[in-house]
């Protein structure tokens, strides 16, 4: 990780910027004794949208029509 003061931050941001998003390694800022980080905040998908992506197993069930299903204890557990 790198550790950059504030004045070399301010010439090459966007440069800063750029590699922290193409390598995904943090960059240290640092003033007065004091540090801060630039770090890729990667975005949270809901449960929604996973559960859009990665459909559940009853997808495919067709709740109108019953269905008889046959018991076998040692099929069936």
């Amino acid at each position: 990780m790198n550790t950059l003061n504030l004045t070399i931050l301010q010439e090459k941001l966007s440069q800063v910027i750029d590699n922290v998003l193409q390598t995904g390694i943090p960059v240290e800022i640092e003033r007065n004794g004091r540090k801060v980080m630039i770090i890729e905040v990667k975005s949270q998908q809901s449960v929604t949208e996973r559960l859009k992506i990665h459909p559940l197993f009853t997808d495919n069930i067709n709740f109108d029509t019953p269905t008889e299903w046959e018991w076998n204890e040692t099929k069936n557990l």
